[in-house]
């Protein structure tokens, strides 16, 4: 619990500046605050008149996502739906991205990731888990073993940043992210590696981005491009992607997060649809890369922009206010 105790004067009932920014991050930043005396009476304590509040941080997001689809009306049940059949289709027809693709989409619905990402992370271990049935003679298991040296920690800090920093933050951070990946796809720029430590900081970033909302994949996909065989890439990645959803639902599990796991099996048919139509297209969609992604790019930026007009839209309301305020 964090305390920071402000002095307001007693001769005054006009809210100060300083309170009135308290209130906006009580609002848009998790803080919640709590008065112990009247905003405009207070008490004389050694000859000076105050009144003591605190702000508190709040850490039950968690509580916000105690949700299951018969709390969504029918129109937003088939929005979610067709988001999970399009991230079944990326997830197999790119081989990564389905949780950096579809997440902005889904926020769009409901705005706690904590709510999606333990959905997402079923799915991923399910059909993962299928893809790799057959398949673990495919796999590059000495460059995994290298590159989780890097990407494991790195995921651990990014969980635990999940489980505590604001929702504010947290969301801005997946609609900008997503306005990266969408911004240089659509322009055809494409993010390499040239050396070793370059290698290094792509991973330690890709695994702290996967850490903090499954987005990291188009980081560490460009070392692994760089250093694996075509012909394992997919199905080292998707190991990869295992081992590390594997690592996030362990620790909801252990922080008592909810993982919505009778909403993910519900919605498994549907993510199965997608995930059926891109192994069938995979080829299709690899042969013509650079118009896929400049297209969904184009998308991505759409989204991401109006995902970040809609979150930060009453923040700049409020501070306009605050402007005008002060200046009269």
């Amino acid at each position: 619990m964090i305390a920071v105790p402000i002095l307001i004067r007693q001769k005054s009932c006009r809210m100060t500046m300083t309170r009135r920014w308290v209130r906006i991050l009580s609002r848009y930043c998790d803080f919640v605050l709590v008065d112990h005396m009247d905003l405009c009476g207070g008490t004389s304590i050694n000859g000076q008149s105050m009144v003591s509040s605190i702000v508190s941080l709040k850490k039950d997001k968690a509580s916000n996502t105690s949700m299951t689809l018969l709390d969504f009306s029918p129109y937003q049940i088939l929005i979610i739906s067709l988001v999970f059949v399009w991230t079944g289709f990326v997830r197999t027809g790119l081989g990564f991205g389905g949780a950096a693709l579809g997440l902005p989409l889904m926020l769009f619905i409901h705005n706690n990731p904590l709510l999606w990402l333990p959905i997402i992370g079923v799915h991923l271990l399910f059909f993962s888990g299928l893809t790799l049935l057959n398949r673990l003679h495919n796999i590059d298991w000495r460059y995994l073993r290298y590159s989780s040296a890097y990407i494991i920690p790195a995921a651990l800090i990014g969980i635990f940043g999940l489980l505590n920093l604001p929702m504010l933050w947290l969301n801005g951070f997946i609609y900008s992210l997503t306005l990266f990946y969408g911004f240089i796809w659509m322009i055809n720029f494409g993010i390499q590696s040239g050396n070793v430590w370059a290698d290094r900081l792509l991973l330690i970033l890709g695994g702290y981005v996967a850490g903090i909302s499954l987005s990291g994949a188009p980081l560490m996909v460009a070392v692994f491009m760089r250093n694996v065989s075509k012909h394992k890439l997919r199905d080292t990645l998707f190991i990869l992607w295992f081992t590390l959803v594997s690592i996030k639902m362990t620790t909801f599990i252990a922080f008592s997060v909810d993982l919505h796991f009778l909403t993910a099996l519900t919605l498994i048919p549907v993510a199965a649809i997608g995930h059926v139509v891109g192994l069938k297209t995979h080829n299709a969609i690899m042969r013509n890369d650079l118009m896929f992604k400049r297209w969904i790019g184009g998308g991505l930026v759409t989204v991401s922009l109006l995902g970040l007009w809609q979150l930060y839209r009453p923040l700049l309301d409020e501070f306009f206010k605050m402007l005008q305020l002060q200046h009269f």
